[in-house]
């Protein structure tokens, strides 16, 4: 093997990179004999060594530099798309104040019993007497043929339950016109005559047909316009509840509620729309039209395609359809139910009271006074909700409600015995204030629906969940072995 006669290229370069004056400069022999000592090794270990250190900080430095260079544009892009960090910070110059709510709160009640004479006059104190201790309060009161309908929320998604809800309100009015289109084309006319309906306004159309079917049913007014059937009804923590009046009560209620079991497709309904000078009732299988001159308006019918089955208040004749083809069995039912006490007795009535407070800080004594009502006739009885949306000072309970409301523990219960597994409504009290507090203040209280009475918030909130099927299956003991 040939010997080296001098440095290599490399080791040259590493001796002129050393910083070291050789005078006279060295020979190869000398540089050969530097770079074979085992103290050049270990210079060059130690050379290297830190070369690598240095190289790995200023990678990681600028891996450092290049995220941050990437977070800074991501946060200037997310504060753009939402005008600003003033939105969150509450900071931004034109900054708007909150001006409504839109929560689900108790902001009433609905009575349902059987009617007797007796209790007109009782009632009609209670009444008076709400009226002095919640002033504003509005009070819908029915007594006779009247019965309500109730849908279960259940299974159903908010959204879902909705749209059933819309569905069958679609259905339900084109059935009613069928059947009762010459009925209503009259009460259209008079109605237009009695209300002075310029042509080509537009703004009370839907109050037209509405109220026109209302006459033609026979429905009282004294329902809210919310509880009839074909609306939205009014809205219970877990249910929506419709109420319907007149001797086809509960034929009526029966055809709305298998319009809800009955998850059909949508019709296209009816609606009243202006052509040129005349109010038009049109839809593909029924057009009528009402011509307006000199405050006249008359109503013509054509019709084109088949007419569905006769229907008596809008109730099917067909055993067939009786059936609902679709839904939950449990979901829907009447109140008061056909197999209640008395429910056969002929002529026997029923009395519905719904009230609604006009304030969310009266609500609790609405509640409070209805406990006092004894409850021997009693069928029905329901918190009614309501999302708002909420302003001024009913916006502030809303919020105080809101939060108490997610803060409940998951098992907060009433706590009493017969009562439903669910958590108990949050209303506000006014509690009167001591002797250094002349004004009273407010405090958030359970109410339970059930026992009709107002209970503890802090009732389960020590509870914990059965975990009893994971020890009898076995689970926390491979947990243990495996951690163990």
């Amino acid at each position: 093997m040939a010997c080296r006669s001098g440095a290599t290229r490399a080791q040259n370069l590493v001796l002129e990179d050393m910083d070291v004056a050789w005078s006279p400069p060295l020979s190869p022999q000398e540089k050969l004999a530097i770079t074979s000592t085992e103290s050049w090794r270990k210079y060059l270990t130690a050379n290297l060594k830190s070369c690598k250190e240095e190289l790995e900080r200023q990678t990681h430095s600028q891996v450092r530099e290049n995220r941050r260079a990437m977070d800074s544009r991501a946060r200037k892009a997310f504060e753009d798309e939402h005008k600003g960090p003033s939105k969150f910070a509450g900071k931004r110059t034109e900054h708007r104040t909150q001006d409504k709510l839109r929560w689900r709160v108790p902001n009433g009640l609905q009575w349902v019993e059987w009617h007797e004479q007796a209790y007109d006059d009782v009632w009609a104190e209670r009444l008076a007497r709400l009226h002095q201790k919640c002033p504003g309060i509005q009070a819908h009161h029915i007594t006779g043929n009247a019965c309500v309908g109730v849908m279960q929320v259940g299974r159903y998604t908010e959204e879902e339950a909705q749209r059933r809800i819309k569905s069958a309100g679609e259905r339900w009015r084109h059935q009613v016109t069928v059947q009762h289109k010459l009925e209503l084309e009259r009460a259209i006319e008079d109605l237009a005559v009695r209300w002075k309906i310029v042509p080509g306004d537009d703004t009370r159309l839907e109050e037209v047909m509405d109220t026109a079917m209302q006459e033609v049913l026979g429905w009282s007014d004294s329902a809210p316009a919310q509880a009839r059937i074909g609306s939205q009804g009014l809205r219970s923590s877990q249910e929506y509840r419709w109420i319907t009046t007149g001797l086809g009560a509960r034929q009526g209620t029966e055809t709305w509620l298998r319009l809800l079991d009955t998850d059909t497709p949508s019709v296209a309904p009816f609606q009243l729309t202006w052509d040129q000078q005349r109010l038009v009732l049109s839809r593909s299988e029924l057009k009528g039209a009402a011509g307006a001159s000199s405050g006249d308006v008359h109503v013509r019918a054509t019709e084109g395609g088949p007419v569905p089955t006769q229907l008596s208040y809008g109730v099917e004749k067909s055993e067939a359809r009786r059936k609902p083809s679709g839904g939950d069995p449990g979901q829907t039912r009447i109140e008061p139910p056909a197999s209640a006490p008395g429910a056969q007795e002929e002529g026997k009535l029923v009395r519905i009271v719904t009230l609604t407070a006009p304030t969310l800080s009266l609500v609790d004594a609405l509640l409070t006074e209805s406990q006092e009502w004894d409850s021997n006739n009693l069928v029905n009885r329901r918190i009614l909700v309501d999302e708002g949306p909420w302003r001024d000072t009913d916006m502030t309970i809303a919020w105080e409600l809101y939060f108490q409301a997610q803060g409940l523990a998951p098992a907060a219960r009433c706590g009493q015995v017969g009562c439903a597994p669910k958590q108990p409504h949050v209303i506000l009290a006014n509690v009167e204030g001591d002797g250094k507090q002349q004004q009273p203040r407010r405090q958030l209280v359970g109410f339970c629906d059930d026992r009709w009475k107002h209970v503890s918030l802090r009732q389960g909130r020590d509870d914990i969940p059965d975990m009893s099927f994971l020890f009898d299956a076995g689970v926390t003991e491979e947990l243990t072995r495996e951690h163990g």
